[in-house]
């Protein structure tokens, strides 16, 4: 009796799991929006709601030095307009170095949860912005804003198994002065969409 018991809880347990999975992201459109500034804040969204997330403000920016050697490194990403994505450095920083030598880079946030992987790629062109504002107010001489206008913006959902990686990708382009969806297809395994 004991056994059968365990066996039942076992199945309860794992088909409310396979339940919960079902439901997971289905807040993102079952077509990507035109725009990628709505689609990274559905992204978001995702990410606070459905794998519990509250901070969104830590990216990784990849560059590239004056000798053609990539570099990255954590940066606090300050706000997110229209026209791009802001982060602050001091002017002596590497970082600022390499903007310099090459003013294009890229900024990747990865969000997961257990087997599941939400990616943004954002790559773009960085121009200074002016000074920045210090948290605890005013500015400081040698500490700058910067924003990174977008010209790319890829979207990821990856899954983990024992045995694979599953990739499902969204990719924005901007050309001609608007931006192109070029992938819309997106299979995401054992998740169930809905709008």
């Amino acid at each position: 009796m004991k056994k059968l018991v365990k066996i039942t809880l076992v199945l309860l347990f794992t088909t409310l799991g396979q339940i919960c999975f079902a439901t997971s992201f289905s807040s993102l459109n079952q077509k990507p929006s035109n725009d990628p500034y709505i689609e990274f804040k559905n992204w978001q969204k995702v990410a606070a709601q459905e794998m519990n997330l509250s901070s969104f403000e830590n990216a990784v920016i990849s560059t590239v030095d004056s000798n053609g050697q990539p570099h990255a490194r954590v940066v606090f990403i300050s706000g997110v307009t229209p026209a791009g994505f802001i982060f602050n450095a001091f002017t002596n920083q590497p970082l600022v170095a390499h903007i310099t030598a090459n003013n294009k880079a890229e900024i990747m946030y990865l969000w997961n949860q257990g087997k599941v992987y939400l990616q943004v790629k954002i790559d773009g062109i960085v121009s200074s912005d002016g000074k920045a504002n210090l948290k605890t107010g005013g500015q400081q001489e040698g500490y700058n804003s910067y924003i990174l206008k977008p010209t790319y913006f890829q979207f990821g959902l990856i899954t983990k198994n024992d045995t694979s990686t599953d990739a499902n990708y969204v990719h924005y382009q901007f050309t001609n002065n608007k931006w192109q969806l070029s992938t819309s297809q997106l299979n995401y395994p054992k998740v169930k969409r809905t709008n």
